[in-house]
């Protein structure tokens, strides 16, 4: 929750956390030292296993908040305090990566299920890219 007015284009805060391959990801989950949610993409094959202080911060198919850059959260609208931030976490799954999840947010445009960029609604898309929402290797796969 944020604690105090955040600004539209604020930094947040960078995702810290191991960097790891997808082949380490797949072991690390079959060996249950890492869940499918606790992982963020940060390029085609390269991933954060995110520590403790990256993993609290919730999905909305109406986020406040996206990835930039490598793996920088920004204010993609004004937040008040107390505000819970949120991100959409398909907007961070590259379009190589077959990945879902039932989304429970609760909000009138909630899309039920989520999955990666390419399930994402193309006005919803938009809006990330236009407040500069989207991680660079995101953009890239976008652009191809």
């Amino acid at each position: 929750f944020a604690p105090g007015d955040i600004k539209k284009g604020t930094k947040i805060l960078t995702f810290q956390g191991e960097l790891i391959d997808l082949e380490e990801v797949e072991k690390r989950i079959k060996a249950g030292k890492l869940t499918v949610d606790n992982n963020l993409q940060v390029d085609d094959d390269q991933f954060l296993d995110l520590n403790d202080n990256s993993l609290y911060i919730n999905h909305s198919c109406n986020p406040n908040t996206a990835l930039s850059g490598f793996a920088d959260l920004i204010a993609i609208e004004d937040i008040k305090q107390g505000e819970e931030i949120t991100y959409d976490y398909s907007s961070t799954v590259g379009r190589n990566i077959d990945w879902w999840m039932n989304c429970n947010c609760g909000l009138k445009n909630c899309r039920k299920r989520i999955g990666n960029v390419s399930s994402i609604p193309q006005i919803d898309l938009q809006r990330y890219y236009n407040t500069g929402g989207l991680q660079d290797y995101i953009r890239k796969q976008l652009e191809l």
